[in-house]
């Protein structure tokens, strides 16, 4: 039981330092209003109930939300504008959680669609996004 603890925990800290040399290398700090590497991807609901879930970076810009997979590697890109809600939810497809997690509901080629990300600051990610929506 002691080792599969140990692998996990050595498997998460090479995601989360590979997830931080990857946000290093793309963007300047002074563009980053928000980044963590200790959030886990919950899923795109365009892609069904029935998909990878697990370790991810989520990363804040002016313009931008972005949140990088770590395994596979995939980066969902969500521009601000697009943003139509951003909710704390303890139920995301099909899936119920013991804590809230951040869903983002935002259009994409016309339609609707929502992402799914559960960290610890939850409620501070969902104001740091509305604070940069625009009125509606």
């Amino acid at each position: 039981m002691i080792v599969i603890l140990t692998v996990t925990t050595l498997i998460s800290r090479g995601s989360q330092q590979l997830l931080a040399k990857r946000i290093a290398q793309s963007f300047r700090p002074e563009e980053v209003l928000a980044v963590t590497t200790k959030a886990n991807f919950e899923g795109l609901e365009s892609e069904g109930a029935i998909q990878l879930r697990g370790r991810c970076a989520a990363v804040l810009l002016r313009d931008k939300l972005l949140l990088l997979r770590a395994y596979p590697y995939k980066e969902y890109l969500i521009p601000i504008e697009s943003i139509t809600q951003v909710v704390q939810s303890s139920q995301f497809l099909s899936k119920r959680y013991l804590r809230p997690i951040t869903v983002v509901r935002f259009v994409h080629d016309e339609q609707l669609d929502a992402i799914g990300f559960s960290l610890k600051e939850g409620l501070y990610w969902e104001e740091a996004i509305k604070a940069l929506l625009p009125s509606r």
